[in-house]
């Protein structure tokens, strides 16, 4: 023992310095380590506060730049769903007009069809667009967007996508013309042969004598039902075959629309994309901070709010503890216990309770 107190006292003193020194560095000892300590609470706080607020303002502007994108989107899609029912339209006018052609306009039909413009005539731009109700623009930025989206649309190709459209339309009725042609003096003459046979039916009947009028009767009656029956088919064929032709329009301007549509759909869907790749961008955490623990602390702000967190506490836990258990609780652990609660995510809804948000940076020895 006496051998080794030497060395002892000498570790001891040693363990001395350490502590001198270590105690210069602990917050609840010293003024500056506490002093420091404050600073990088408040500097973590701060970190968060700010990274909170750059994510808000991103998530802002992310949402006002999303809603522009649909805005943009439905102006568009407006302005293709007009200029397509224009398309429609003029088809319609010139089909409506190939199908009333007669024999004896025929020529003169033939020679303006042949003469039409296929060029396609009237302001593209006379397109109505609507106020649309936003959330996160006010009505004078609706309307820049609605004035813009105008302004950049491409109507110049528009126009030369609804020549070409025309003109297939027009080439495609010249190719018609003959069959269209024989169809009317088929009618024609289907309705020149009937008055012909009808006026030898009627000099028939009347050289008939009293015996065989009868069954003449009865037999021209049979062939004024066979002479309808086909002009009745030959009208209805036209009808279907003009039926068809609507059709067929309808489904092309049906078919022009949703690929509109999806074009539309699909260059949203990019600048979403791109409007999400810039919120994340300009949202990202501003540095390194100091490692840090996130809570919350309560301010009781009237006798009620301590009420209030002793029904919470008690619905929590308290309602299963016993009486020896319950009789040692105290207002500030019930508090503790809101305040780890509030931490969890679970907050007390009140108007007598302030949370504020505390950070303080973790101090390892």
């Amino acid at each position: 023992m006496e051998s080794r107190k030497a060395i002892t006292q000498l570790m001891d003193t040693i363990k001395s310095i350490f502590t001198e020194e270590e105690n210069k560095l602990d917050i609840k000892k010293s003024e500056k380590p506490l002093q420091i300590q404050n600073n990088r609470n408040a500097y973590a706080k701060w970190l968060v506060e700010e990274q909170r607020r750059l994510a808000e303002e991103a998530a802002a502007k992310a949402a006002k730049e999303t809603e522009k994108n649909e805005l943009t989107a439905n102006y568009t899609s407006m302005i293709v769903s007009q200029l397509l029912t224009i398309l429609a339209r003029k088809k319609e006018a010139i089909t409506n007009s190939f199908n009333a052609i007669t024999l004896d306009n025929f020529d003169e039909k033939e020679a303006g069809l042949r003469a039409m413009k296929t060029e396609f005539t009237g302001s593209m731009t006379d397109v109505t667009l609507p106020n649309i109700p936003a959330k996160y623009h006010l009505p004078e930025e609706v309307e820049v967007i609605k004035f813009d989206t105008k302004d950049l649309f491409d109507f110049d190709s528009r126009q030369k996508d609804f020549t070409i459209q025309l003109s297939a339309l027009k080439h495609s009725l010249i190719g018609r013309l003959l069959s269209k042609k024989e169809e009317l003096e088929e009618v024609e003459n289907l309705r020149i042969q009937a008055e012909q046979a009808e006026v030898a039916r009627k000099a028939a009947l009347e050289a008939a004598n009293e015996k065989q009028k009868e069954e003449l009767a009865k037999k021209q009656q049979q062939e004024r039902e066979e002479e309808q029956r086909k002009a009745a088919e030959m009208e209805n064929n036209k009808l279907l075959r003009e039926a068809e032709e609507r059709a067929r329009l309808e489904a092309e301007a049906e078919e022009k629309r949703i690929a509109a549509e999806q074009a539309i759909e699909i260059e949203k869907a990019a600048k979403n994309a791109e409007t999400l790749f810039n919120q994340v961008s300009e949202a990202t955490t501003l540095g390194s901070a100091p490692v840090a623990r996130h809570g919350y602390s309560i301010t009781v702000q009237h006798q009620a709010g301590w009420v209030e967190m002793f029904t919470f506490w008690y619905g929590k836990e308290g309602v299963a503890l016993s009486l020896p258990e319950l009789e040692k609780k105290t207002f500030k652990q019930i508090k503790t216990f809101c305040e780890k609660m509030a931490k969890d995510g679970e907050m007390i809804d009140s108007k007598f309770l302030k949370y504020t948000a505390e950070v303080k940076a973790v101090n390892k020895k």
